[in-house]
């Protein structure tokens, strides 16, 4: 149980993700769906003289969609508590896909990227001519690197200079981890090349949650040219194939293996907001 414990709460490497979502406007603002190849998004219309304002807590970013009638070239100014930072120019080609009642011959988005220190902010934006616009928040989330319980070996993974903690997983000795849910992970999985192996290869990945039917996961995959493990100069890595696994509430045995002979390594990934202890 001791030994549980202390693997549990070991994490290596940290990365960040982005959780993304769409904000409105304060106040009384006017809005238009949008159709684009047939999904519907809701843009805001910005008229000339008028400005928008958005109240954001940080940190993270904000992306900025910005239309404008086609032959209609808007000047918008974004700004941040009262501090100019960009203008841009919006007059784009038609779109092919975009339609909307409000304007005739709609340009594509213009896309702007706003980053949003920490604490409270407001972004005002503001135009000469009539634009709609969507602005969509990504809020930074943490993830860490887990060390699962059970596995057929640690290996380290190099690539571009940075190393990777994987671990292998086969058949008989599958990569087991004990999780406090709920939440979703991201799973990693790699082909292990032996020596004479060459081209691309199948393989498949199973993951079960207790003792609940497993999700068979399938890649098609081939060696990866940028990456090796320092730890086995015998073995060589696929590309990465990417699985998220969704972790109900309560404490879950977590089991990665492969479906046949073939031997895989695996790294896995846990939000921040899922570091529990017992």
């Amino acid at each position: 149980m001791k030994i549980r414990i202390v693997i549990g709460i070991i994490f290596l490497i940290f990365s960040f993700v982005f959780a993304t979502n769409v904000i409105s406007p304060i106040g009384k603002t006017k809005t238009v769906n949008l159709d684009v190849d047939g999904k519907k998004y809701t843009y805001w219309i910005c008229e000339p003289g008028e400005s928008l304002y958005y109240d954001i807590i940080g940190s993270g970013s904000v992306k900025i969609y910005l239309r404008t009638e086609s032959g209609a070239t808007a000047n918008v100014k974004i700004s941040l508590d009262g501090r100019k930072i960009k203008t841009v120019n919006v007059d784009k080609q038609i779109s092919k896909k975009a339609q909307t009642k409000t304007m005739k011959n709609i340009t594509k988005a213009k896309k702007i990227t706003v980053k949003i220190p920490r604490k409270k902010h407001r972004l005002t934006i503001s135009t000469d001519k009539k634009i709609l616009l969507r602005t969509v928040k990504s809020k930074n989330i943490k993830y860490y690197s887990y060390v699962p319980q059970k596995h057929s070996g640690g290996m380290v993974l190099v690539s571009r200079e940075t190393e990777y903690g994987y671990y292998k997983s086969i058949e008989s000795h599958p990569v087991q981890c004990e999780i406090i849910g709920d939440g979703t992970i991201t799973v990693y999985s790699r082909f292990l090349y032996s020596n004479g192996m060459m081209g691309n290869q199948h393989y498949s990945v199973s993951v079960s949650i207790d003792a609940g039917r497993p999700t068979i996961y399938e890649f098609e995959t081939r060696q990866s040219s940028t990456a090796f493990f320092r730890t086995d100069n015998d073995i060589i890595p696929s590309k990465a194939g990417k699985i998220k696994i969704v972790i109900p509430e309560g404490n879950h045995k977590v089991t990665i293996s492969p479906t046949n002979s073939n031997q895989i390594a695996v790294r896995i990934l846990i939000p921040s907001s899922m570091l529990k202890r017992k």
